[in-house]
């Protein structure tokens, strides 16, 4: 992902422009959305940049906001041809949401406390467990 500010909305949007040079040919440059930003405000920027960008990465730290919005970035970025990933994304029910509105990726911290932990999100996930 291009370097972004945690929950800084359009300052963060201005770091990403400054920073996206910076990311290595060949490697996938992802814009971090964050509250303050809209899908209509994102596309316009993106229209804009002289380098492409692979991806959006759902940020910020409001998990109220990226459930109301999620739908939203995923359609804009599959409609750009770009995959969408949603940042902290732990729980169990969130994990299989995440699935049901179509994000590509997401990550999480949350399986790595507990085992038990563990077992729930991969069957979250719909993976199987390696023998």
């Amino acid at each position: 992902m291009v370097p972004d500010l945690i929950s800084a909305g359009l300052a963060s949007l201005e770091l990403s422009a400054s920073e996206r040079r910076f990311v290595a040919d060949g490697t996938p440059a992802y814009l971090v959305v964050q509250e303050e930003m809209t899908p209509e405000l994102i596309a316009a920027w993106l229209d804009e940049q002289p380098d492409p960008y692979h991806g959006i990465f759902v940020g910020g730290a409001a998990i109220e906001w990226k459930i109301e919005t999620g739908p939203t970035w995923v359609r804009l970025a599959h409609a750009r041809g770009m995959r969408c990933h949603l940042g902290r994304c732990g729980p169990p029910d969130r994990v299989r949401w995440a699935r049901e509105v179509g994000f590509d990726s997401i990550d999480s911290s949350f399986p790595l406390w507990e085992r038990s932990r563990m077992a729930a999100f991969v069957e979250a996930l719909g993976a199987r467990r390696a023998a």
